[in-house]
């Protein structure tokens, strides 16, 4: 009986953890999409988008980072 239950909670949270990887890809990858159209709006004003987003984007880089961490643990 709590084979089975163990089974089925290790399952949920396999399944739980794969969909938090993939909502981060795709929040990681609207960032990037949002930043490269910036820069592509900005460079008519010759603006370098990298270097006024850059502490922003490191900020969420890192939390992601961190993140990750906490699934692996």
């Amino acid at each position: 009986m709590y084979l089975i239950w163990i089974y089925k909670f290790q399952r949920v949270v396999g399944e739980l953890s794969l969909e938090l990887q993939a909502l981060h890809f795709v929040h990681l990858e609207l960032v990037i999409m949002v930043v490269m159209m910036a820069r592509l709006l900005l460079n008519v004003v010759q603006v370098d988008i990298l270097h006024v987003l850059q502490k922003p984007v490191l900020r969420v880089l890192n939390v992601r980072a961190e993140f990750s961490d906490f699934l692996t643990w």
